[in-house]
């Protein structure tokens, strides 16, 4: 039960006892009455408990528009800078790994195999989740190490086992590219859209800018005010960069009207153009590492698939969906219990869960693999015995170091489940068949093996009864969350120049 939920019943409570002490002379009327009220208070409180729990997990829904962070919009500019960025090995410990090598857009935008393509030398030791609908997750990775996008780029890229890159090389390596430099820094011309510009500060700006005319009147300077006095450092500064900024040229003497605002102005001579400086996406005269993260993160929030046939099913088409996947969808919200954990838009309510998953095999196989696995103990902090001793991921419960988290991993969307095979955080199911028989028999594959942590797994995992005909029509119903394989083809990288030729080098040194 929430805090909301019973808040009011304790301060009802605390005030009553208040009462009660002040009143001690009261009569047994008015006790009783008092003992009345507090019977229906309880009995009330017990009503919406019932009706709650009666409500049950939300329904599946058509997917909507992603979540943008306000302070990394997606701007046209930054979010094709982040697409080449992705496909750039040169962002990570050798350049040979960069983000499309785990995240193949004909894999799925995964990779296809158990366990995750790892650095050369390594293999990774979970399985790698696809990028598709990444944007609508609170948390990234499996166990939940990351707060948004932004944050997941980096720490995949300087992973140990996965990018293994340095923030001062990679970060060189981008200022040596040309087409890369004029990408991240300054774009001096003029722009169509000015809706988008922040005005957290108009004070002096304006003035800095513009020379205010006689002619204006004062809801004219005001809408000027609003769209050109973004927060400039100086006349002469360049603007922060903190967001893409637009703004339009003021030729000398000459009024301007822009997107049919009646706003006219003259350009200050002090100013170094008669085009206000403008950055293109993010104002650095050299690219910034911390900048790419960001660009990824924008492109990867335009890899999302909103048209499968479930969405238009729930949208009014009760023609996109097959009459097997139609007694899938009832199986899915009633005797397969997939609804608990698979609700809502994303099919997913983000929460963490020790499903009965048995550790991958390859660990006692594969030495590789083996020491991945303790190195990533090791790196997230294990005790000298769990370190020894650990069979199975623990999941979650690296993240606080709780017991009851051991062996719990986020609930993944069901969508475009069709090209991300195989299955889990460890990879062990191949089909959607085997993960399907694997909750029908209540967590256990099919040689009998389950969690090695039986004392966190949930209780929402039970045997299902499922019939084999029960299971094709689950099966089918499943595929309704994808929609049609999302193919790009990957953008040409653009080549390294060098900064100054070996003549000009050797006359630097000897200048000295």
């Amino acid at each position: 039960m929430s805090i909301k939920k019973i808040a009011p019943t304790l301060v009802a409570a605390a005030v009553a006892t208040v009462l009660t002490a002040c009143q001690a002379q009261e009569t047994k009327a008015g006790n009783a009455a008092a003992s009345g009220k507090s019977m229906a208070a309880k009995t009330a409180k017990t009503a919406k408990t019932a009706k709650t729990a009666q409500a049950g997990p939300p329904p599946l829904a058509p997917l909507g528009a992603p979540p943008i962070p306000p302070d990394n919009k997606n701007e046209p500019a930054k979010i094709e800078l982040g697409k080449i960025l992705f496909f750039d090995p040169r962002l990570g410990g050798d350049a040979s790994t960069g983000c499309s090598t785990c995240h193949e857009p004909d894999q799925g935008w995964a990779w296809a195999e158990d366990l995750s393509r790892g650095y050369p030398g390594t293999v990774h030791w979970r399985n790698s989740q696809t990028i598709i609908n990444s944007a609508y997750y609170g948390r990234n990775f499996w166990a939940g190490s990351v707060p948004s996008l932004e944050k997941q780029a980096p720490s995949a890229a300087k992973g140990g086992v996965a990018g293994n890159g340095e923030n001062d090389i990679m970060e060189s390596r981008l200022a040596l590219i040309p087409e890369y430099r004029k990408r991240f820094q300054a774009c001096l011309r003029p722009r169509d859209r000015f809706w988008d510009i922040p005005v957290p500060k108009i004070d002096s700006a304006f003035d800095n800018l513009l020379v205010p005319q006689p002619s204006w009147s004062p809801s004219t300077t005001q809408q000027l005010r609003k769209l050109v006095a973004a927060p400039y450092l100086a006349p002469n500064d360049w603007m922060p960069r903190s967001e893409a900024y637009f703004v339009f040229p003021l030729a000398q003497g000459t009024p301007g009207k822009q997107c049919g605002l009646a706003a006219t102005g003259v350009y200050q001579p002090s100013l170094r153009s008669p085009w206000l400086a403008a950055k293109e996406v993010f104002g650095t005269d050299w690219p910034l590492i911390g900048d790419a993260w960001r660009a990824i993160a924008a492109f990867e929030r335009t890899l999302v698939q909103r048209d499968t046939p479930l969405d238009k099913y729930l949208q009014g088409d009760k023609s996109a969906l097959t009459e097997q996947q139609l007694r899938g969808m009832k199986l899915y919200n009633g005797k397969a219990g997939c609804i608990q954990c698979h609700n809502g838009e994303l099919a997913s309510d983000q929460d963490y869960y020790n499903i009965g998953v048995p550790p991958n095999k390859r660990w006692e196989e594969d030495g590789l693999a083996q020491v991945t696995f303790r190195f990533e103990n090791y790196a997230k902090g294990q005790n000298e015995e769990n370190y020894r001793t650990a069979k199975s991921d623990w999941g979650f419960y690296f993240r606080g170091k709780n017991q009851w988290d051991k062996g719990k991993f986020r609930t993944p969307s069901l969508r475009y489940t069709m090209y991300t095979a195989p299955y889990m955080h460890n990879g062990v199911f191949y089909t959607m068949e085997d993960v399907v028989d694997f909750y029908n028999r209540g967590g256990f594959d099919e040689d009998g093996r389950t969690t090695l942590f039986p004392e966190t797994k949930s209780k929402l995992i039970k045997p299902l009864g499922l019939t084999d005909e029960e299971k094709e029509d689950l099966v089918a119903f499943l595929e309704a969350f994808s929609g049609e394989e999302i193919a790009m083809e990957k953008p040409k990288l653009p080549p390294y120049t060098p900064l100054f030729t070996k003549a000009e080098l050797e006359a630097a040194q000897e200048a000295k």
